[in-house]
């Protein structure tokens, strides 16, 4: 379709969704153009004019905006300051040049209006203008507006609706909520109520164009500043290795650095010690085809740009084993240590080759170390050493949660683990090399910095499900649960896990120890957790549902009392952050314990679910 443009016409604007060509023959006021879409449903083209200061109506803008309300602005941002003059509505009809045959009048008297358009602006929609106005539904069939009684929000005005042909079960009468959601898609209105909303429909494209400007000029103005901001800092004596926030990186090899999983056979303790030339010679059949999940090219740069960077390697595997595959895909690099099988007592997920590591490149400080690998044992062993945990996932593949994935249990036990990063893509190291505190779970992040920000899209919230195994229980057997933040008990269930070094240094967990001793919670929390329900609400708001937030409340028996109310205090803070959505109530008496109720921490697993 492209190719069927004339070669008098040149592409002056992209975007994903189209291609638009200005036509060289063009009036003294009004531009032509053609829209080309690149995909379904609307692929196609057809022409749109300017006349500096809005589109030309008719039923391809109509179809425009249907497609893509986005692009339209994109659009209109870039005419207006590539196609400025002035024209009057009533030149509307030179539209009819040898370029774009000029819309008939027809097409101009028509008007087809979405209904949920109708419902977005019902504030300012003259509703007694739309009596005689057709109403189509979603198979074609054709109602009539025969009487509209106006009617206060949030019921909105009722329209009484005839059937014009076929079946007459719609006939009756709907408010605003019911016009909306139940079988009518269209309205049409008659000729002469066209101009009447073509007048609304105008106004508030002059609303939304001017916001458009604001925000433009807002934009630029953030720009402007953004780029004094960049030049002051790069006027600092900071160089980027300054701004490092770890001095050794420690990596896994398998499955973390290269896809290995084909190679358990050459990598049990069976193989400790030195090896003899069948075993390397077997081994280096597999070597040149093996795949870096982490480029050499990447572990170079990080080199280059972090000098003082130190990079090491922590395996279960034997030393030979690592060694040659090392030697063979990252040849290179520069380890400043590799720790293999042989040279700890105890191996992953203990940390003593965490510590091994650290000492050998002279690390004193955890808190400046972190262990990249893909698996549990990764975490837990980055967790008892007090170091950050970093979690690449870059070999699990892109169905590592299906049913038929052997490795599918071990991936969500690891999720579950809640590690200080995730990383998809090997790139990212860069990032958490820099920033690391911005891969943080979200009430974590913000704790960091008391200034950040986050859209709730890009808040970090780990999502798990928690199973119960009662048989007949008469609802789901999974609980879903979205944590912002992590909580390190001062000892485990298990005495072969020592999470102390976390502890000491891990904020929530020391908000949280605090707030049991009648400390508040952090202010970044309830600007976190506002910031959070906000997202969420927004699929609540187009449910046209209410969103009911409270706390499960103390026991009675509650061993520090100090803190029982902490959470409630801190829920109404959150209320306070978010006065703007209307349809959220918080309210922590919802939930209460019955009489008798036993406290859960004499319980076992399944009493708990019970």
């Amino acid at each position: 379709m492209i190719a069927n443009i004339p070669s008098d016409a040149e592409n002056v604007f992209e975007s994903q969704q189209i291609v638009m060509y200005r036509r060289l023959k063009e009036n003294i006021t009004w531009h032509s153009f053609v829209i080309i879409f690149k995909e379904y449903p609307e692929r196609g083209k057809f022409p749109l004019s300017w006349n500096g200061s809005r589109l030309g109506r008719g039923c391809e803008y109509n179809k425009l905006i249907k497609f893509s309300p986005k692009t339209l602005a994109d659009i209109e941002i870039f005419l207006k300051k590539h196609y400025s003059v002035t024209a009057q509505d009533s030149e509307l009809d030179s539209l009819g040049h040898q370029c774009i045959d000029a819309p008939s009048r027809k097409a101009l008297d028509y008007l087809e209006i979405e209904m949920n358009w109708l419902f977005e602006n019902r504030e300012v929609i003259p509703w007694r203008l739309l009596v005689g106005a057709e109403a189509l539904a979603g198979n074609g069939q054709r109602h009539l507006i025969t009487e509209v009684i106006e009617r206060p929000s949030p019921t909105g005005p009722l329209f009484t609706i005839r059937a014009l042909e076929g079946p007459t079960n719609r006939n009756g009468q709907y408010n605003i909520n019911a016009f909306n959601n139940g079988p009518f898609k269209h309205l049409v209105p008659a000729i002469s109520q066209v101009y009447s909303l073509r007048a609304v429909i105008d106004q508030l494209e002059l609303v939304r164009m001017e916001q458009v400007r604001v925000d433009s000029e807002h934009n630029e103005a953030q720009q402007v500043k953004k780029g004094q901001i960049e030049q002051r800092n790069a006027q600092e004596a900071y160089s980027l290795n300054e701004s490092r926030k770890f001095d050794l990186l420690i990596f896994d090899l398998d499955d973390t650095l290269l896809a290995t999983g084909h190679l358990d056979r050459f990598r049990g303790r069976e193989f400790s010690g030195p090896q003899d030339d069948k075993y390397k010679t077997e081994l280096s059949v597999h070597l040149q085809s093996l795949e870096r999940l982490v480029s050499e090219e990447l572990l170079l740069s990080l080199q280059h740009d972090f000098p003082d960077l130190a990079l090491s390697i922590f395996t279960r595997a034997p030393r030979d084993y690592a060694e040659i595959l090392l030697k063979a895909r990252f040849p290179r690099v520069k380890w400043s240590s590799i720790v293999a099988f042989e040279d700890v007592i105890r191996t992953k997920p203990q940390p003593d080759g965490i510590n091994l590591a650290m000492k050998l490149a002279s690390i004193k400080s955890a808190k400046r170390v972190a262990l990249v690998g893909d698996g549990k044992n990764d975490v837990l062993a980055a967790y008892t050493a007090g170091v950050h945990a970093v979690l690449l996932t870059v070999g699990w593949g892109s169905n590592w949660s299906s049913k038929g994935n052997p490795n599918r249990v071990d991936h969500f036990k690891t999720l579950n683990l809640m590690p200080d990063a995730k990383i998809a893509a090997a790139s990212d190291l860069v990032s958490l090399v820099t920033i690391p505190t911005s891969l943080l779970p979200c009430l974590e992040a913000w704790y960091a910095y008391p200034a950040f920000s986050q859209s709730p899209e890009s808040m970090r919230i780990d999502t798990q499900n928690h199973f119960n195994n009662l048989p007949d229980a008469g609802y789901p057997n999974w609980v879903e649960t979205h944590s912002m933040g992590r909580y390190f008990p001062r000892s485990t269930s298990s005495a072969w896990y020592d999470f102390s070094k976390r502890e000491i240094h891990h904020p929530t967990t020391k908000a949280i120890l605090e707030a049991k001793e009648g400390i508040h919670y952090p202010d970044s929390w309830a600007k976190c957790l506002a910031n959070y329900i906000s997202g969420y609400n927004k699929e609540i708001v187009r449910k046209n549902l209410t969103l009911l937030i409270c706390s499960i409340p103390s026991s009675s028996g509650s061993l520090r009392p100090l803190g029982k109310d902490r959470l409630v205090e801190l829920l109404n803070a959150v209320e306070g952050q978010f006065r703007s959505c209307s349809n959220a109530t918080v309210n922590c008496e919802v939930l209460q314990y019955a009489p008798g109720a036993i406290s859960n921490k004499t319980l076992d697993r399944e009493a708990r679910f019970a």
